[in-house]
């Protein structure tokens, strides 16, 4: 009875939490200087894609900041354009390709569900429910 009551609980709170990891977050839109200060971590002349208020992107090198935004340079109309991107038109800014790989993810993802698993497993073999 309790091996059972032990596996619901470990089923649940499982589901549980794949269940919250897959819900998408509310988007909150940064405010100047929360994203001034992201953009004074971020490297100089790093490649970010930068996402507009207006759902433009544009993908381009960081420039020098000031109090009401950043330079990008990136290509336009076949040369090199810098622009002045204003803070309050911003929606998000990422730098490209940094963080890990997909693969390295799925991999991630399935070493989890087998320690889990393991986990689950051992539980249930230590309350007397492994054939014996």
């Amino acid at each position: 009875m309790v091996q059972r009551e032990l596996a619901i609980v470990c089923a649940v709170l499982l589901l549980r939490s794949s269940l919250a990891v897959a819900s998408p977050s509310q988007a909150i839109p940064p405010t100047s200087s929360d994203l001034k200060e992201r953009l004074t971590l971020i490297p100089g002349n790093s490649v970010i894609e930068v996402k507009l208020a207006n759902k433009r992107k544009i993908r381009g090198r960081l420039g020098a900041l000031t109090d009401s935004g950043f330079e990008l340079q990136h290509a336009g109309d076949g040369k090199i354009v810098t622009e002045v991107v204003p803070f309050d038109s911003v929606k998000s800014v990422n730098v490209v390709g940094k963080g890990l790989n997909f693969v390295v993810k799925v991999f991630i993802g399935i070493g989890i569900v087998a320690g889990v698993s393991l986990a689950v497993g051992a539980i249930i073999c230590a309350t007397g429910g492994c054939g014996g």
